[in-house]
């Protein structure tokens, strides 16, 4: 008899994931865990993305290549109208996306 298959709520087939790439210097800093915190513009295409809408998990890939490197970070959550930190990349309003752990990385 076949064991019924117990639901995980971690099951990545029900994880919401946030795809960005970036550049290498900030996939760097979130891959050594200096950088704790993510920015996009507020602009008509990051607000169909981003407001009011929550994810579990952020996968950043270094670049467009097939091979990039890429991690999985846990997502705290997302606020719009926040002002970025200039150590990071941004002084301005912006989408916040609060990065929590690593959970996965690859080809890293």
């Amino acid at each position: 008899m076949k064991k019924k298959k117990e639901k995980n709520k971690k099951d990545t087939k029900h994880t919401k994931v946030l795809d960005l790439v970036l550049k290498g210097e900030w996939f760097k800093m979130i891959a050594s865990e200096e950088k704790k915190e993510e920015y996009r513009e507020i602009t008509p295409y990051w607000d169909r993305r981003l407001d009011g809408r929550s994810y579990d998990v952020v996968r950043f890939r270094w670049g467009y290549e097939t091979k990039s490197p890429k991690i999985w970070v846990e997502c705290k959550g997302i606020q719009k109208g926040g002002i970025g930190n200039p150590k990071w990349g941004w002084d301005g309003e912006c989408y916040i996306i609060k990065l929590g752990n690593i959970l996965k990385t690859e080809n890293f």
